[in-house]
């Protein structure tokens, strides 16, 4: 684990992911109650969770000639842009076809994310130290999105459908981070 933890730049893009990776927390917790809460039936709110996984599934399938074109970083930061374009989109009252095109996103902020980290991953760390990568991926991932799952609840009594919106900020940090990882490659 001391190849990956004293690499910054890897350190640096799996903070950039995690991050991504955890502005989910609050559409996991409350999106089918917000949902709920603004009309939709229960089968145009099975769509709209199957429609993200859809799109991130197309992701995938294509995911070799996509990465060979933007790079990890270029993916990734297409990821992250899109995270913060879903959750500012989020709580307006698009109707079900919006929220069918605003879901779609997820292809990106999530598929988008985990694809690229697992491919800088295999390319960066040696073979050996790959689960290690990996193990240290899921735990800054899991910490992450376990405090906002924390905040998520709060967040959502005080502020309603805004709470989806506050989980740019995190998004907008990524940015952040990525410029750092892009400077440390």
């Amino acid at each position: 684990t001391r190849e990956v933890l004293g690499n910054p730049a890897l350190l640096a893009l799996l903070a950039a992911s995690g991050l991504v990776q955890a502005t989910h927390g609050v559409v996991y917790t409350f999106g089918s109650i917000y949902w709920l809460q603004i009309g939709f039936t229960d089968v145009e709110i099975g769509a709209l969770w199957a429609i993200g996984v859809v799109c991130e599934i197309l992701l995938f399938l294509w995911s070799g000639a996509v990465v060979r074109r933007t790079g990890d970083y270029g993916l990734l930061m297409i990821g992250t842009l899109a995270a913060v374009l879903r959750w500012s989109l989020f709580p307006f009252e698009f109707g079900f076809f919006g929220f069918l095109l605003v879901q779609c996103l997820h292809g990106l902020t999530f598929g988008a994310t985990y694809l690229v980290t697992q491919h800088a991953i295999a390319r960066i760390v040696p073979e050996e130290m790959t689960a290690s990568a990996q193990g240290i991926y899921a735990m800054i991932t899991g910490i992450l999105m376990a405090g906002i799952v924390a905040l998520a609840g709060p967040l959502y009594a005080m502020l309603g459908a805004t709470a989806f919106a506050t989980m740019a900020i995190p998004a907008s940090l990524a940015i952040v981070v990525l410029l750092i990882y892009r400077r440390l490659e």
